[in-house]
């Protein structure tokens, strides 16, 4: 599945990733991820927010 996420770099520039995710589940966690009714945005709007926070970091040419 993938998804586009918009972030900002600390010199305020505006750009968009295309993100892919494969997700494989530990067995020995697998009840604790299908206890939550949407595990999928869960994990999207976790990687979002550290892909955000991991770009204000970098200026734009840092970042690229």
């Amino acid at each position: 599945s993938s998804k586009i996420v918009k972030v900002e770099t600390k010199d305020f520039v505006q750009t968009n990733l295309s993100i892919s995710c494969y997700m494989g589940f530990d067995s020995a966690y697998k009840d604790k991820w299908f206890d939550i009714e949407d595990f999928y945005t869960v994990l999207w709007n976790k990687v979002a927010t550290l892909l955000k926070k991991e770009a204000k970091k970098y200026t734009i040419e840092e970042f690229y």
